[in-house]
Parts: C-alpha cells; structure tokens; sequence
C-alpha cells in the first residue's frame, strides 16, 4: 500500500511539473498570438480567439509530430553526411528557406533531399539539384519525390536506357527535344546514342539545366507557383510547421 501511495505521489508531482511547464508554455503562445494580432489586426484575433483551451491538447500533439519530424530527420542528415553537424545544420536551413519559397511541403523536400543523399549527390549540389528538379516537376505536375527518384537512380547507373528517357518522357519532360537540340542531332540520332552506349547521366544532368535556365520551358516556374493561391497555402502551412516544432 506504501508504495502504491509513493507511485501516486510520484504520478502527482510529475503531473503537476508538466501542467506548470504547459501553463509557461501556453502563455508565452498567448504573447506570440497577441503580437499576430496587432500585426495582422482582425485576422490575428481570430487566429488567436481559436486557440481555446480545448485545443491546446491537440495542438500540443501537433507540435510533438513537428518536432519528431524535424528531429528525425536532422538524425538522417547528420548520418548520411557521416556525422558532419556543421554540414547537416547549414543544408537543413537551407532546405526550410526553400520549402518558404516554393509550392512544395517541406516534407517533400526532406524526402527528397534524402533520396538525392542517398544516390551520391554531393551536400553543397543538393539544394541547387532540388531547384532544378523543383521547376521540371513543378512545369509537368509531377511529385517531386518521383523526378528526385528517377533522376537519382539514373546517376548511379551512369549510363541511359531507352526505359528512362521513355520514363521522363512519359511524365511530359521534353527530353528527347531538349537532347536533341542541345547534342544538334535528331530524335533518332538520340535513340542511337543510347543504344551505342554514348549517352550518359552528364547528357541527362545537361538537359535538366537547359530546360530550366532562363529561357528554358520550365524557368522559374517554382517561384512563379509560389505566388499562386495554393503556393501561399503552402509557405502558410511550411511556416506553421516550423512555428510548432
């Protein structure tokens, strides 16, 4: 009975730690919800009339999700760039100012970021790499985990198929015109290539650059979805994200 007693007292205290460091919590909330609210007038008032105590539950769970996230895969960077902190800290925030400024989820960009890792890109090519990507799959309407995916598995093999110009191809990448311009040959010319054996990644990497330099097909389209009603909607819900964790 004794130590049941001590149990429940223990439960009790810490109970009653947690609930201080809630109340701390919630009212240093309460101060960043008042400054929204002078910042963007009605609109921050009724941001912060929602937050009822009734929420602050769930949004606690939210917040333990955000966090969780961020620091798995901090975790993951950390390990794939062989415990390099100095590394991992400055590609993590760059990849947050990206997920700020263009139409993709920042989960997207971490997952994409750790595919690219994992098929031997280098940590200081990542980001611009991404950009690349990011306007090619924001023109085709493609997820960006996909591109990420076949233009990855397409370095480490070194040497293009038939099958994975056919894959860009069949996702809306123009690539047999953007190879063709840029090698001054034709589309036939390009399928010979390929079956000799003379086209490899740099060709590929060399196309994806055309194609979204200025004048290029797809030049800029990530900032210029950014500024469309559903790209705020994602910078909204990016920094919401990074506000909780």
């Amino acid at each position: 009975m004794a130590k049941d007693l001590q149990y429940t007292l223990s439960l009790k205290d810490l109970f009653s730690k947690q609930m201080r460091g809630a109340v701390d919590s919630t009212k240093q909330m309460d101060a960043k919800m008042s400054s929204l609210s002078s910042g963007f007038g009605k609109l921050g008032g009724v941001i912060a009339g929602a937050f009822s105590i009734g929420q602050v539950v769930s949004f606690g769970g939210a917040v333990i999700e955000s966090l969780k996230n961020y620091e798995y895969f901090h975790a993951s960077l950390k390990t794939m760039l062989h415990g390099n902190m100095l590394a991992a800290n400055a590609l993590e925030n760059q990849l947050v100012t990206l997920a700020k400024t263009t139409p993709f989820e920042l989960t997207e960009i971490q997952t994409a970021t750790k595919q690219l890792l994992a098929y031997g890109f280098k940590a200081g090519d990542v980001v611009d790499t991404m950009k690349t990507l990011g306007d090619v799959s924001s023109g085709i309407g493609a997820p960006l985990g996909d591109i990420a995916y076949l233009y990855g598995t397409l370095k480490t093999s070194g040497r293009v198929t038939l099958m994975d110009l056919r894959q860009f191809a069949g996702r809306g990448i123009p690539i047999y015109e953007t190879l063709a311009k840029r090698l001054n040959t034709t589309t036939n010319g390009i399928n010979k290539m390929v079956h000799d054996g003379k086209l490899g990644f740099k060709d590929i990497e060399g196309a994806f650059n055309d194609m979204t330099k200025e004048g290029g097909q797809f030049f800029n389209l990530m900032q210029d979805q950014a500024q469309t009603t559903g790209g705020k909607i994602s910078n909204l819900g990016d920094s919401w994200e990074q506000l909780k964790a």
